[in-house]
């Protein structure tokens, strides 16, 4: 997308869209591209992968998932509760067929989690 395009989709006026792209640019998580469209830099998974080693409350919880998806054949999942709805952390893949494939960062309402109930207890 070009900056107007994006300031017209996140509803900003497109100075303020030129402007938060140039200083994107200038720390290099984006760059405009020569037909004038703005691309992510790789940069921005660097700064996801940081920001998910820095979570030390959720340190061993992997290990965790993993045997216990072993152990029940069923996906794990560490998720947590944010308005209404359970947001994946971390998750380990069990064996069964059709399984949910909610991924780290994603989120599902309560009422179409089957775990809801774990949550909520």
């Amino acid at each position: 997308m070009t900056p107007a395009e994006i300031g017209e989709a996140i509803g900003v006026p497109r100075p303020t869209a030129y402007r938060l792209v140039s200083g994107l640019n200038a720390i290099e998580l984006t760059q405009t591209l020569p037909d004038g469209t703005v691309d992510l830099n790789l940069r921005w998974l660097h700064l996801a992968d940081a920001a998910y080693d820095s979570m030390t409350e959720w340190a061993g919880a992997h290990v965790a998932l993993e045997a216990l998806s072993a152990e029940t054949e069923q996906t794990a999942y560490l998720v947590r509760p944010r308005a209404g709805e359970a947001v994946c952390i971390d998750w380990s893949q069990g064996r069964g067929i059709g399984v949910l494939m909610l991924r780290p960062g994603l989120s599902l309402p309560f009422a179409c989690w089957r775990g809801r109930r774990t949550m909520l207890a």
